[in-house]
């Protein structure tokens, strides 16, 4: 008896195998794609074939905040509709404000028209808050050279251009914890963040970044 090795079904109006059987059970569509372990098949609708997709949160590997002024992350897909941005015991050798701001493709940062704010709680008692515009600051503003930031950003979008951020940073070395939380609107859809300061000088020594997002 002979051993079926693959199956190939083609729709009568085209050329190209529509679906495919392989040997070891993997299924192939739209000519043989097989996709990566771990993806799932999702359909296109009515109009269009199915594709293999990811499904549930990428991780992108940290980037270390040991030295520099600026550092981006890019290629964030279109479809990405939340963000998840850790920050661990950032640091910089000086007192401007850490901020992590948005950008779309050009490339373009966005660095102005943030509706933000950020309060802090100081040694366990009191508080005290400002109103910014150039960022969603990474911690409260009076943090100075050497004080660590750790903890999360969530980053959510009410459409493609329109995202909101909510996150608490803690600063050990300051005996503060800090709720930053705002909205951007932007001119195109987002693909990419930076984490800077505000006088985009202050030189980082310690730490690092990186994201989630689905």
């Amino acid at each position: 008896m002979s051993t079926l090795k693959t199956i190939n079904l083609i729709h009568p109006s085209g050329s190209t195998n529509n679906l495919v059987f392989g040997s070891s059970g993997q299924i192939g569509v739209n000519g043989g794609t097989y996709g990566t372990s771990g993806q799932a098949l999702i359909s296109g609708g009515s109009g269009a074939a199915p594709s293999w997709s990811t499904i549930g949160f990428t991780q992108v590997t940290p980037v270390a905040t040991t030295s520099g002024t600026v550092f981006d992350i890019t290629g964030i897909p279109s479809t990405a509709k939340v963000i998840i941005v850790n920050f661990n015991t950032v640091s910089t050798n000086g007192s401007s404000p850490v901020q992590l701001q948005v950008g779309y493709a050009g490339p373009t940062i966005v660095t102005s028209g943030y509706v933000s704010a950020t309060v802090a709680a100081i040694n366990g008692s009191g508080s005290s808050g400002n109103n910014y515009s150039t960022g969603f600051y990474v911690g409260y503003a009076g943090l100075g050279a050497g004080n660590d930031r750790s903890g999360s950003f969530l980053l959510t979008a009410m459409s493609s251009t329109l995202w909101t951020c909510h996150g608490i940073i803690i600063s050990q070395s300051f005996g503060a914890t800090m709720q930053t939380a705002g909205v951007i609107s932007m001119g195109g859809t987002l693909d990419r963040l930076r984490l800077t300061t505000v006088n985009g000088t202050d030189a980082f020594d310690a730490g690092s970044w990186s994201i989630v997002y689905s």
